[in-house]
């Protein structure tokens, strides 16, 4: 098993550079929380798609997981 720990920055304490894709933690209007991968451009964020995220609150981001190394880390033999 891998394990990586994912940081989440609070939008009001640091954004990221721009069009660096990360994580984004929002709210919908409507209430439910979501966690998508996205970017910020020039203060206004953005799903993975270039879709904005207009009526949603974006509360928090992180910096993509690296994921495993190697294809042969996840396998049964170890």
């Amino acid at each position: 098993m891998i394990t990586e720990t994912i940081t989440w920055n609070p939008i009001w304490q640091l954004l990221p550079d721009d069009d660096l894709n990360v994580l984004v933690r929002f709210e919908r209007a409507d209430g439910e929380v979501l966690v998508w991968p996205g970017y910020c451009d020039d203060g206004r964020w953005r799903l993975a798609d270039g879709r904005f995220l207009v009526d949603d609150k974006v509360t928090h981001w992180a910096e993509m997981p690296e994921g495993p190394l190697h294809e042969h880390d996840q396998s049964a033999n170890g």
